[in-house]
């Protein structure tokens, strides 16, 4: 399910009443949290119609935003641009009635790339994961988290532990901050600490050009079905593998 309403213009339905909100909040972030809260109930709908149907048990939700939205952060207004915080962090829950023993809160950096091997986990699927992804269902080491955003001004980036790094291909610019004590992004200090911006660096590149290298090669395209034919697989076979 893709919700519209939580994109711009961030137009509420004419009988949904969303709940009074401080004055002091501006107008367009005023509309875009009342979209969020409309998109929260009719969630709570689903859940509760899920749990009339006897579905909850036997149904996986995973929940999660595509990207942030920036509302005037670094002087910013579009997602397309940059890669701080308000544009990549992004709301994610997994509801997974009688499959997660209890609830928690995964502490650690993750990724939309988990979503495959934390799937494979909670269906007890065996065999080769296709992902380049880690299972959130298993426990965590701190590892470093890959992000880019290609459009305008070709940001590329990643994040360990309280550090967090964006390389700028169009200025070649290096960014370096430090989450814990600057969490708004507002004090670059890559000059300061020049040898582990470049070797953030070189792991942004590396990141940049496997992905180039799979996409090239189409080793992480389907396989269709003449391929599959071709070498006297079925479909399957090669779904299951």
């Amino acid at each position: 399910l893709f919700t519209i309403t939580n994109h711009h213009p961030w137009n509420l339905p004419s009988h949904y009443q969303p709940p009074a909100l401080p004055p002091e909040i501006s107008r367009i972030y005023r509309k875009y949290l009342n979209t969020f809260h409309y998109t929260d109930a009719c969630l709570g709908l689903l859940i509760d119609l899920l749990k009339e149907k006897g579905l909850s048990e036997n149904t996986l939700l995973f929940i999660l935003g595509d990207h942030g939205y920036p509302m005037g952060e670094h002087e910013n207004f579009v997602e397309q641009r940059y890669l701080y915080e308000e544009n990549i962090r992004v709301p994610f829950m997994i509801y997974a009635e009688g499959r997660i023993p209890k609830p928690k809160v995964i502490e650690n950096v993750a990724s939309q790339l988990d979503l495959v091997p934390t799937l494979m986990d909670l269906l007890g699927l065996h065999g080769l994961n296709l992902s380049i992804g880690s299972s959130l269902v298993r426990p965590l080491k701190e590892r470093r988290i890959f992000f880019h955003n290609p459009y305008v001004f070709k940001n590329y980036g990643c994040r360990e532990g309280k550090y967090k790094f964006i390389y700028t291909r169009l200025s070649q610019e290096l960014e370096l901050y430090d989450l814990e004590s600057d969490p708004f992004e507002k004090h670059n200090i890559a000059h300061e600490n020049l040898k582990l911006a470049q070797e953030f660096l070189h792991s942004v590149k590396s990141y940049e050009r496997l992905f180039h290298h799979l996409y090239a090669e189409k080793q992480i395209v389907p396989i269709d079905s003449y391929d599959m034919a071709e070498k006297g697989v079925s479909i399957e076979f090669a779904v299951q593998k």
